[in-house]
């Protein structure tokens, strides 16, 4: 226990993906219950903190808002270093940004430790003219065996619900080694945490 910091772990979390997708409405909303219309652009990147309790534990979340791709690209060993794990914004009214995801995620793989968690999420559900499909985000989830949420930064509608799951994930994952999978079923996704099988140490072997 950590009571003389007022946490018990700590985990630093990246919010990447195309410009104007909301990243930091999003982390504005979660942390702040703020939200604001003009557009905002980030330069760099920036970071907020928040404390929350999860599955008995307390938790410091360090939760880093980044630019756009162009900005971002100058630099993302920064961002990554140390993360515990990655979430990949895009808005479901801009199909662009939504194919983007395979490129931020091997983005990360390229980057982030090989143990930081992905997660993705689609933001802007509260608008009407959606050009991403609740099938074709399914879908591309399913592909590639990462957890998706949907979220709105301006009503908060499914952001606490993202935040919180995903700090779940992490908690289970660095509280023992385990194996994670994803699989969808009547259009819901389900999650299973397994312990990975102990190896042994050979008689007479090395490191």
């Amino acid at each position: 226990m950590a009571d003389d910091i007022g946490y018990d772990s700590i985990f630093k979390i990246a919010l990447i993906g195309d410009a104007s997708v909301g990243k930091t409405n999003l982390i504005r909303k979660y942390v702040d219950n703020e939200f604001k219309d003009e557009s905002m652009t980030t330069v760099g990147f920036d970071m907020k903190n928040k404390i929350l309790e999860v599955d008995g534990s307390r938790v410091n979340l360090q939760i880093w808002d980044t630019a756009g791709q162009e900005r971002f690209n100058s630099n993302p060993q920064v961002i990554f270093r140390n993360s515990s794990g990655v979430l990949i914004v895009f808005d479901v009214c801009d199909k662009q940004s939504f194919e983007k995801i395979e490129f931020w995620l091997n983005l990360i793989k390229e980057n982030a430790g090989e143990n930081a968690q992905i997660g993705v999420i689609g933001n802007k559900i509260d608008l009407e003219d959606h050009e991403v499909t609740q099938e074709e985000i399914e879908e591309s989830s399913k592909k590639l065996q990462v957890r998706h949420f949907l979220t709105s930064a301006k009503t908060g509608e499914g952001v606490e619900k993202a935040f919180y799951d995903f700090t779940s994930l992490l908690i289970s994952q660095n509280n023992q080694e385990v194996e994670i999978s994803i699989e969808e079923n009547n259009n819901q996704q389900t999650i299973s945490i397994e312990k990975k099988p102990e190896i042994k140490a050979k008689n007479g072997g090395c490191c």
